[in-house]
Order: C-alpha cells, then structure tokens, then sequence
C-alpha cells in the first residue's frame, strides 16, 4: 500500500480486482489500509 501510495480501497481497485462482489473482504482490505495489518485473528463486521 505505501510502495504506490494507496490509501483507499478504490485506490486499490485500480491496480488489482478486489471486493467486486460480496465485498467480505472490504472491511479487511480498509483496515490493512488503515494499520498496515495483513493478518487477522478476528472478524470485522460492516459498519
């Protein structure tokens, strides 16, 4: 994310396919953003 200065799940989309359908993995993707977490022992739920 900060290699190519992404800071926002569109961002993302514009380089990769992700979260175009169920979207499960929005959440999981904004807080990778957010702390640059990649692993998760624990569900996000949408806000």
């Amino acid at each position: 994310m900060t290699e190519n200065n992404l800071s926002t799940l569109e961002q993302v989309r514009e380089f990769i396919e992700v979260s175009q359908n169920c979207q499960l993995c929005a959440p999981y993707i904004n807080k990778m953003i957010e702390t640059g977490e990649t692993k998760f022992n624990y569900i996000i739920t949408k806000e």
